[in-house]
């Protein structure tokens, strides 16, 4: 079964996604919207990450109820959110206007998304951050 969803800013679509594409098979051009944001994910997996893409993930980390998807961040945060000291931070550009419907409300000093594998995917693959 295929499915797929459309993002939109006003009237103009934005992205058509597809769940079952989520390997990085190019980068695909995108009509991007308004301002781009850095986006940041901590992990101990990223050369799965950069070899296959995110993976879609199900739990109630940092929620009360369980979810899916992959956190993202608007600045580093610390590792130890990613897996402990040996975790890398994952640098990913994506239009605001992609990531604003998924982020998450909280009483932190940053901003947390918690988006979809699929639509990480398209705006990959994300860089190593060095020195964090």
């Amino acid at each position: 079964m295929t499915f797929m969803r459309q993002l939109h800013n006003g009237s103009t679509p934005l992205i058509r996604i597809s769940p079952a594409g989520c390997r990085f098979e190019s980068r695909i051009a995108i009509n991007r919207v308004g301002e781009a944001m850095k986006l940041y994910h901590p992990t101990r997996h990223a050369e799965a990450i950069l070899r296959d893409g995110f993976g879609e993930t199900s739990g109630t980390y940092l929620t009360e109820s369980d979810r899916s998807g992959v956190w993202i961040f608007d600045r580093p945060v610390d590792k130890r959110m990613g897996g402990g000291a040996d975790a890398v931070m994952l640098e990913l550009e994506i239009p605001e206007a992609v990531a604003l419907p998924y982020e998450t409300l909280g009483a932190f000093n940053y901003r947390q998304f918690l988006m979809p594998a699929a639509i990480l995917n398209l705006f990959g693959p994300p860089r190593v951050l060095e020195g964090e």
